[in-house]
């Protein structure tokens, strides 16, 4: 397996601004979309750091809450065997393309 930041990167779907509770904007890649009964979630990075060692990435799903129009608002998951179920369908996905996540 290469280096997981080259993989990772290959498989983003978009990159797109995000806008924080404190009104910062952060640009997110977003690397991976799926539904689960029916609510959307996305798999996002801020980054692609070149200090994490070749075979980490940090990740962090996220929960669609509201649409309107063009704009989307997504917030983390706190519910923890929610997160646990979206983790490991998104460790599914990534798996079929030899990334492995751990959560």
């Amino acid at each position: 397996m290469g280096n997981i930041n080259d993989e990772v990167e290959e498989r983003v779907v978009e990159q797109v601004e995000f806008e924080t509770e404190d009104g910062q904007t952060v640009l997110m890649s977003v690397i991976e979309e799926t539904t689960i009964a029916g609510v959307d979630y996305i798999l996002v990075s801020s980054e692609f750091d070149d200090d994490l060692a070749e075979d980490e990435i940090e990740v962090l799903p996220l929960k669609l809450v509201k649409e309107e129009g063009e704009i989307a608002s997504y917030e983390t998951i706190e519910d923890d065997e929610e997160l646990a179920a979206v983790s490991e369908v998104f460790a599914k996905l990534l798996s079929e393309d030899d990334i492995e996540l751990e959560y």
